[in-house]
This record gives structure tokens, sequence and C-alpha cells, in this order.
């Protein structure tokens, strides 16, 4: 294994990566979700956020 075997299923695609990689319970689909979520929660608040 190379330590990505959700990236490599998923031909790199990264919802794929996340998805495949965390039925695997690879360590790196964890990861990569837990970061994938850790960026998108603030950006999406950034964007979405209520002008008053």
């Amino acid at each position: 294994m190379d330590g990505l075997p959700g990236a490599r299923l998923a031909g790199g695609c990264t919802s794929g990566h996340m998805m495949s990689g965390m039925m695997q319970t690879a360590v790196s689909g964890y990861l990569f979700a837990a970061g994938a979520f850790a960026a998108a929660v603030p950006v999406a608040l950034m964007m979405y956020r209520k002008e008053s």
C-alpha cells in the first residue's frame, strides 16, 4: 500500500478519497476528511455571512 488507498481507488477525486479511505479505515482518509471539513466550515461562514 502506498499510504493513500482512498486516493488511488477514487482516481484522485477528493470526495472519493474521503469515502473510500474512511471505509477502508485508512488513517489518511480520516485525516483528509477532518482537514477538508476544518477548511470548509470557516470558508462557508465567510462566504455566507449575513450583511448587517
